[in-house]
């Protein structure tokens, strides 16, 4: 029976590729391995990539799947692609006995993951410019092929009518060299019609520097629901050209959880921002960002940087899961901590919603 969700398979079959880039190295490993030959798994004359794919399967029907990831792990020990996958089943290497925990820091990350993740995030990520001359208000990530989430306070002078939906502007991309020389302004989208899909105000207990037992409303979440005009989220980061082949992926969207997301008290929490209209920056606080939730949940604290334009940022933990949407700094004279919105809150909102 096979174990293997359709994005693992795929996963499979990338890493076994990677490993073994041709026949005769997946060969060897099958018959050395696990004593299996190719032959009697696939034709000869198939492509390569059918080849492992028809491997994958006979292994699955087989209920052998385990199997082989441990058989080409050991077999490829340094490749980063199947100890990345072999993790997820408990197939990686562990520590040797001598080797200790001597802090509560920071967890073991995957590193292939981070890179892999910070990949996709840096093209889902925008910059909200309002007006379109502006170097940005805020900051807004992709949840679906034509939704941006963002804070309801940095669209509210589109809300009201101080500004049309034609003055607002999408950008993804934005990109600057080290040296401050603009490399890449970005790729730009307008709003569509019918821009504005759901939304919740902020609260006035936002305002004060010390709201004591105040909480905001279960519908006092600060967020917006934007439509983008033209699919971002389904347009490749660059276009196709004849020198790139296959044709780049779509950038793709974060989805949003709709279960509770874990927000323990000292984790840490990572902030992808376009602070001051910058490019895309990554604000990091490894250690004891996360301070508190609030008791309606309708809040988080933490400790990680921001800056005017960074309302609007999406959250993560640090293995980057999406756990929560940035609005706001305390409002005292001296910075004590951030908030941010937990991202299920306004999964949850939005669900309730007509």
């Amino acid at each position: 029976m096979g174990i293997l969700s359709g994005q693992q398979y795929q996963k499979l079959w990338e890493a076994l590729q990677d490993a073994y880039p041709t026949v005769n190295d997946l060969t060897m490993m099958l018959e050395f391995r696990l004593g299996k030959k190719l032959g009697a798994i696939t034709s000869p004359n198939a492509p390569y990539e059918f080849m492992v794919y028809q491997v994958i399967q006979r292994v699955e029907g087989d209920g052998e799947t385990l199997e082989l990831i441990n058989a080409a792990r050991d077999s490829k020990p340094k490749n980063a692609k199947l100890v990345a996958f072999a993790q997820q089943f408990g197939l990686a290497s562990v520590a040797p006995e001598l080797e200790r925990v001597v802090t509560d820091g920071l967890p073991f990350v995957n590193a292939v993951r981070w890179r892999t993740r910070l990949g996709e995030l840096e093209g889902r990520i925008c910059r909200i410019d309002i007006p379109k001359n502006s170097e940005g208000v805020g900051t807004g990530f992709l949840v679906a092929p034509d939704l941006v989430l963002t804070n309801h306070h940095v669209v509210k002078d589109v809300i009201s009518g101080h500004y049309l939906p034609s003055d607002v502007l999408i950008r993804f991309d934005y990109r600057r060299s080290a040296d401050g020389k603009t490399l890449n302004f970005g790729t730009e989208f307008e709003l569509a019609a019918g821009w504005l899909v759901d939304s919740a105000p902020p609260s006035a207990v936002d305002e004060l520097a010390d709201p004591g037992n105040q909480l905001p409303g279960a519908e006092e979440l600060d967020y917006a629901l934007l439509r983008v005009a033209g699919d971002p989220g389904r347009t490749p980061i660059r276009p196709a050209t004849a020198q790139v082949m296959p044709p780049p992926p779509p950038r793709g969207w974060e989805a949003i959880p709709t279960k509770p997301v874990p927000l323990p008290a000292d984790g840490p929490l990572f902030i992808m921002q376009h602070p001051s209209g910058w490019p895309l920056k990554l604000a990091v606080e490894p250690l004891k960002s996360l301070l508190a939730v609030n008791a309606n949940r309708t809040r988080v604290r933490y400790r990680t940087n921001t800056l005017k334009g960074s309302s609007g940022s999406p959250c993560f933990d640090y293995d980057f899961n999406l756990v929560a949407l940035h609005y706001s700094g305390n409002p005292g004279a001296q910075a004590k901590w951030n908030e941010g919105i937990p991202i299920d809150a306004v999964a949850g909102l939005i669900a309730k919603r007509p």
